[in-house]
């Protein structure tokens, strides 16, 4: 079949550059052209007004969906602008593709996305190209038999996370009321056993950083070579990308398990007015969890925002440890914007809470 070229315009936060130059490349290599900031944004340009050319020269913007692109103060006009051209979508001028797991809300919410999470290599561009054109959506393959007995053969919080995926909580007549308070409360301990593995790779590495600015200065005073200090530099480089690579998992699944489970709970909270009388006691408990949250994040942001600056400040000797502090720096910045995001989420759960509280007072 041929297909039309178009001019497709990538949307995307910083920390995903990679997936959208896959995308990018891939777009062209079909014969589109792919419009990317990384690529095509000159240095020394002004970004608003690259993006406003950019935008009005696209066919077709396309939103990369993760938990960095949901928070980034950058991308939102860019998806915003598509949307207010084609607000009932029927030009297909906004094309949101999920390309990690995150829950969306408000308008992206309601725009029906392509999910590239969990693909090979080979089906997430088949299905990549096949959406761009607007080709139904139809896998090549048979689905698999949805029949059989595995779910039962799960425990009861492992059924309700295959029953209802991680990547969007249903809506509340699709999912009971304690299906929610299950997929809540084991979320929210999935995010804090990954929060905890986090803080101690932070710890980690804050004193190996001390350890090699040590090792720098100790070098500097007996005036060592030049090899030397390559080889320190080089050893330091390693050991900040293995914390980078370490670190990402346990930071997305910090941030979805909280997501998740906060999100779950605050429909419990809007869904409880239902069921008649409340348990105050209850309630109260859950509320406790809420604040302890809302009293840790910020003190974890602090913590994390001066990891990532006393990273910076390490000496550039070295192109390989320039390059290995850039990449921490970005690991923990989206750290950063996933504790905000968590902690907005869990301020918005505690005030659901504390308004069904004030209610039945009243």
């Amino acid at each position: 079949m041929n297909v039309k070229p178009q001019i497709l315009f990538l949307s995307y936060a910083h920390e995903d550059v990679e997936w959208a130059e896959w995308i990018a490349s891939t777009l062209e290599r079909n014969g589109h052209t792919a419009i990317v900031s990384q690529w095509d944004f000159k240095p020394g340009s002004n970004f608003v007004l690259e993006m406003d050319r950019a935008l009005k020269a696209s066919d077709r913007v396309l939103a990369l969906l993760s938990p960095a692109f949901i928070v980034s103060q950058y991308t939102q006009p860019e998806w915003a602008g598509a949307f207010a051209q084609d607000p009932t979508g029927e030009k297909g001028r906004l094309i949101p593709i999920r390309i990690r797991d995150c829950i969306l809300e408000g308008l992206l919410s309601q725009i029906v996305y392509v999910d590239l999470v969990g693909l090979d290599r080979e089906q997430a561009t088949h299905c990549l190209l096949r959406s761009v054109v607007g080709e139904r959506m139809q896998p090549d393959t048979p689905p698999a038999f949805p029949g059989g007995d595995a779910l039962g053969q799960l425990d009861e919080t492992a059924a309700v996370a295959v029953r209802y995926s991680e990547n969007a909580l249903p809506d509340v007549e699709n999912l009971g009321f304690i299906d929610y308070v299950v997929l809540g409360t084991s979320s929210l301990k999935k995010g804090n056993r990954a929060a905890s593995r986090f803080v101690e790779k932070i710890r980690l590495l804050n004193e190996k950083n001390l350890e090699r600015a040590e090792e720098f200065t100790r070098l500097g005073r007996q005036r060592a070579g030049a090899r030397k200090f390559q080889a320190a530099a080089q050893s330091t480089a390693e050991g900040m990308n293995q914390f980078a690579t370490d670190s990402i998992a346990a930071i997305q699944e910090m941030g979805l398990g909280w997501e998740i489970g906060l999100t779950a709970w605050r429909r419990c909270f809007e869904l409880l007015p239902g069921f008649g009388g409340i348990d105050e006691d209850s309630l109260r408990e859950n509320l406790v969890v809420i604040d302890s949250m809302i009293r840790a994040i910020p003190q974890v942001r602090r913590s994390v925002t001066g990891m990532r600056d006393s990273t910076l400040r390490l000496p550039n000797l070295e192109r390989n440890l320039s390059a290995a502090k850039r990449e921490v720096a970005r690991t923990l910045e989206t750290a950063i914007r996933t504790l905000d995001r968590t902690l907005k989420l869990a301020i918005q759960t505690h005030d659901v809470a504390m308004d069904l509280m004030s209610r039945r007072e009243s």
